[in-house]
């Protein structure tokens, strides 16, 4: 392998220098390739052991106050603050600096400023932001699948630290068992999520106009 390689750079070496570049890179090309292929194996045996000792530890991370109410809760909290967060701040750039400059030119201070020009004129975009953020939150299953939620249970939890489960993964589970029963179950349960999230999108976009209506 070594002498083929070899060759390919002499042969290069009479050319031009643009195919002497071209030929040169594929002579790292090549060698790149060889070194990944015997690398490849020592590494897929090292994963499969470190998987067989701490299989447990790469699935969910231990956290102190168990999987209950409250860790689904936090989790879904972390999922949605981006979003809320972001839109908030758009809003807020939203409102046209007349406002502020006027209402601090007739002598208002910066926190009144804030409180009754600011905030009112950005609502309607963080009320909307907000709203997509519960909708998004309502529809999540895999963060709550990995940190805190079960497939199945058959109690309704009382407090924050009782096991929960949530619709999707109610829905999956609903879907892959074999009973037609389920089948129609899941088909109702689908129905229900659609509908929820539907009515909070639909509520975002009625209040977003109205406030808008009503600061014009």
């Amino acid at each position: 392998m070594v002498d083929r390689w070899a060759s390919l750079a002499m042969q290069a070496s009479g050319q031009t220098g643009r195919d002497y570049r071209r030929a040169m890179r594929a002579v790292k090309t090549a060698v790149y390739t060889e070194m990944s292929k015997a690398a490849l194996p020592n590494v897929l045996s090292a994963k499969a052991a470190a998987t067989r000792t701490d299989r447990k530890a790469f699935y969910y991370v231990q956290i102190p106050f168990g999987r209950g109410v409250l860790a689904g809760g936090l989790t879904l909290m972390l999922v949605v603050l981006p979003v809320l967060i972001v839109s908030a701040q758009e809003a807020l750039r939203g409102v046209p600096s007349s406002l502020r400059q006027g209402s601090l030119a007739l002598g208002a201070t910066r926190w009144q400023t804030i409180y009754r020009m600011t905030l009112p004129a950005a609502i309607p975009g963080i009320m909307t932001g907000a709203i997509l953020s519960i909708s998004r939150a309502i529809g999540e299953a895999a963060p709550i699948l990995i940190i805190a939620g079960i497939v199945f249970i058959r109690f309704t939890p009382h407090h924050l630290m009782d096991e929960f489960t949530a619709m999707p993964l109610q829905i999956f589970d609903w879907a892959g068992r074999p009973q037609e029963d389920f089948h129609d179950v899941a088909a109702a349960g689908i129905l229900v999520l659609l509908g929820v999230l539907l009515t909070f999108n639909a509520t975002a976009v009625l209040l977003r106009h109205k406030y808008q209506r009503g600061n014009q």
